[in-house]
């Protein structure tokens, strides 16, 4: 649903891979329980069950590539929504979060434009922590975060910008994202410690619920990107990062962007053949 001439922007980024069914259950809910206008872009990391053939007969927007890992799709729909849409807000979501409510998106803009920054939580994800009461107005704040929904506002990611493509395929990524955030002094707390300061993001249930299911991240994926996290806390970097760390990458997001859209009917910047950018 185009959102010209609404005074907000919503966009609306899914990230899938392999998950066809559910995906298209995703979709029909947002459909019917989004209200006002708003943009949506799926995001498939490389599936083979046809979902990209599926998507595209549902009319929708679909940026396809080969598998990238979780923070590679979603610096799709982040680009998408907010470099080319120019969206006011944008709420990331995985493939297994199905709206519950009429105009539960309104939560998270609420939560996006109040904090600049908010996550999802899950009932008994923590400990003494009610998700029920976990409101736009009246955040929840945890010390871990599930990723599987992220609502943020403009100004905020202009400071913070992509998910770091250093990255994998599964784990850390959506925290070191919200963590860049929280250092720019948006979506939480840091308290001070006996150690060192502990970071709190800010949390809300949202209307929306995840769907049980089998992910296909491994241990040996988290392990790895663990690594990563520990080497970015040691560089202290909490600073903007593009949607690539150097020009293959470059080259590489740019042409997917290219393709994606040609395919929605948008005009295309002219440029060389062999020195493509954004």
């Amino acid at each position: 649903m185009p959102a010209s001439g609404s005074l907000l922007r919503v966009g609306i980024a899914i990230t899938t891979y392999n998950r066809r069914d559910q995906l298209c259950r995703q979709i029909e809910r947002i459909r019917r329980f989004t209200t006002g206008a708003y943009e949506l872009v799926i995001c498939d990391d490389g599936s083979t069950d046809g979902t990209p053939q599926a998507l595209r007969g549902l009319g929708e927007a679909v940026i396809a590539g080969v598998n990238r890992g979780i923070a590679w799709n979603k610096n799709r729909g982040i680009f998408y929504l907010m470099a080319l849409m120019g969206c006011d807000v944008a709420i990331l979501l995985d493939d297994d979060m199905l709206p519950e409510e009429t105009a539960w998106q309104a939560r998270w803009v609420e939560g996006a434009l109040r904090w600049g920054h908010v996550n999802f939580i899950a009932p008994g994800l923590v400990p003494g922590v009610d998700a029920a009461a976990c409101t736009a107005a009246a955040p929840g704040a945890v010390a871990r975060l599930l990723g599987s929904c992220i609502a943020f506002s403009r100004y905020p990611w202009s400071l913070v910008g992509y998910m770091d493509t250093r990255f994998g395929r599964y784990g850390h990524e959506h925290t070191e994202f919200s963590n860049r955030f929280l250092r720019n002094g948006f979506g939480g707390v840091i308290r001070e410690g006996a150690r060192e300061p502990a970071h709190y993001y800010y949390v809300i249930s949202g209307a929306i619920s995840l769907v049980a299911g089998t992910s296909s991240g491994t241990t040996a994926d988290i392990e790895a990107n663990a690594a990563i996290w520990r080497q970015i806390i040691a560089e202290r970097a909490h600073t903007y990062r593009a949607p690539w760390r150097n020009d293959t990458e470059r080259l590489e997001f740019s042409a997917e962007m290219r393709l994606a859209i040609r395919e929605r009917g948008l005009p295309v910047p002219c440029q060389s053949e062999d020195f493509l950018f954004f």
